[in-house]
């Protein structure tokens, strides 16, 4: 680990691997810090959910100095028209949904991705096109971040990980 170290701003332990494990690799100390329910609270979009898991963390941490990571993420179905976007972790509530959704349709996998640090704001967003492979995929763990449920490319929270933390340090991704 290096001495630099990134607060992850979630409750979700499956985000915790996934947003470690891109941390790591980048040579990047971490911790964890839960936000609580602020995105909740916040306007539906995976924007403003992201800004509010920055601010409530940043908030709970009580240091100006530190430097926090945010994600949130989301599902747009092809044969939905795009739905249900931000709405995913509820939409996901109710398994039944899954039926409308014919195997081979396509589906966007949206990453939503902020940093707040001492050199400001940035928030970003990237997805990856996957498919639809069975009837009904929906995640038997309630942890698994939503975007695993489905097979195709994962590169996209990847590089937007990258850019913030290229951002943070004042390098220009």
């Amino acid at each position: 680990m290096t001495e630099r170290t990134v607060l992850i701003a979630t409750g979700n332990v499956g985000k915790v691997g996934l947003l470690s494990s891109l941390l790591e690799e980048a040579n990047v100390g971490w911790a964890v810090i839960d936000p609580g329910d602020a995105e909740d609270h916040a306007p539906l979009g995976y924007e403003a959910a992201v800004r509010a898991k920055l601010h409530a963390a940043r908030k709970k941490a009580g240091d100006a100095s530190a430097t926090i990571l945010a994600h949130d993420s989301g599902f747009e179905f092809e044969a939905l028209k795009g739905r249900p976007g931000p709405a995913t972790k509820s939409w996901l509530q109710d398994g039944s949904r899954w039926a409308g959704i014919p195997v081979g349709s396509r589906v966007r996998a949206v990453h939503c991705v902020g940093i707040l640090c001492v050199d400001g704001e940035f928030v970003m967003r990237d997805h990856d096109d996957r498919i639809v492979l069975a009837a009904s995929v929906v995640p038997s763990q309630s942890d698994l971040p939503l975007t695993d449920a489905l097979i195709g490319p994962r590169a996209a929270l990847a590089r937007l990980v990258s850019r913030c933390l290229a951002l943070s340090t004042g390098a220009v991704a």
